[in-house]
C-alpha cells in the first residue's frame, strides 16, 4: 500500500509539471488550497535589470505562508512515518518467515522424537523377548557359580583368621 502511494504521489507531481499555461497553474493551485482561492493573491512580473530576465512572482498574503511552511514539516514528517512503516513491513515479514520457521523445526523435532522413541521400543522389545526366552529355558548352571561363591567365602574366612 505504501509504495502504492508513492507511486501515485510521483504520478500527480509529474502532472503538476507537466503544466504549461499560467491560467492552468492557477487553477490547481486554487484547487489545491482552496482557503488561498477566497483571500486576495495575484500574479506580477518582476525583472532582473542586471540580467535582463523576468519572472512572473505569486503574490500571496505574508501570512499565508504558514501553509507552505506547515505543508513542508508534514511532508518532512511524513516521509519519516512511511519509512518507519515500511521497517515495521520489514520486520513483520521477517517474524512471519521466523514463525514458520520455528514451526517446521518443531514439527522436525517430533517426528525426530518419535522415530527415535519407536526405534528405542523395537530394540527394547527385542531385548525383553530374548531375555523372557532365557528365563522360559529354565536351566541355570549353577556349578561354577556355587563353587566360586563358596570358595570365595573359605578364602575370605582363613584370611580373616590369621
Amino acid at each position: 500500500e505504501v509504495n502504492l502511494l508513492e507511486e501515485k504521489r510521483k504520478e500527480e507531481q509529474l502532472t503538476v509539471r507537466r503544466l504549461r499555461k499560467k491560467e492552468d497553474l492557477q487553477a490547481h493551485l486554487r484547487e489545491t488550497f482552496p482557503e488561498m482561492a477566497e483571500s486576495d493573491w495575484g500574479v506580477t512580473e518582476v525583472t532582473n535589470e542586471e540580467f535582463g530576465v523576468s519572472l512572473e512572482y505569486l503574490l500571496v498574503p505574508l501570512w499565508f505562508s504558514e501553509t507552505f511552511i506547515i505543508d513542508h514539516q508534514n511532508a518532512l514528517s511524513w516521509e519519516k512515518q512511511k519509512d518507519k512503516l515500511l521497517a515495521v513491513d520489514s520486520l513483520n515479514t521477517l517474524v512471519i518467515t521466523l514463525q514458520d520457521s520455528i514451526y517446521i523445526l518443531e514439527q522436525l523435532n517430533r517426528q525426530a522424537y518419535e522415530k527415535g522413541f519407536r526405534i528405542a521400543f523395537i530394540k527394547y522389545d527385542s531385548l525383553n523377548s530374548e531375555y523372557i526366552k532365557e528365563l522360559k529355558k529354565g536351566k541355570l548352571n549353577w556349578g561354577w557359580q556355587t563353587t566360586t561363591l563358596i570358595g570365595g567365602g573359605v578364602i575370605g574366612y582363613l584370611i580373616g583368621k590369621k
